[in-house]
């Protein structure tokens, strides 16, 4: 995001602010809190209505992803889990 925003290879220390859901942070960026990096199925709707814009259009910006859930879960996930670690090697 520096390349994009413009930072000049500088280091770019900016406001940083967590919430615990990715509604929560689509809610937040509705709201004007500030600007944030989304799955694009999770804010279609926004951007087709213009609640949301992107403001690199068309430069995808790919980032590891993690599996993550709670340990209270993990029984009920296990083939799910098992099925993600799979592919993901491949």
């Amino acid at each position: 995001m520096t390349r994009l925003l413009g930072a000049g290879g500088g280091a770019l220390v900016l406001p940083c602010q967590r919430l615990a859901s990715s509604q929560a942070f689509v809610k937040a960026c509705r709201h004007s809190l500030g600007w944030g990096l989304n799955p694009e199925a999770l804010i279609a709707a926004d951007l087709a209505s213009g609640t949301l814009i992107e403001l690199a259009r068309n430069t995808p910006l790919h980032v590891p992803l993690y599996w993550q859930f709670i340990r209270l879960a993990a029984p009920t996930l296990a083939s799910l889990t098992a099925a993600i670690q799979q592919v993901t090697r491949a």
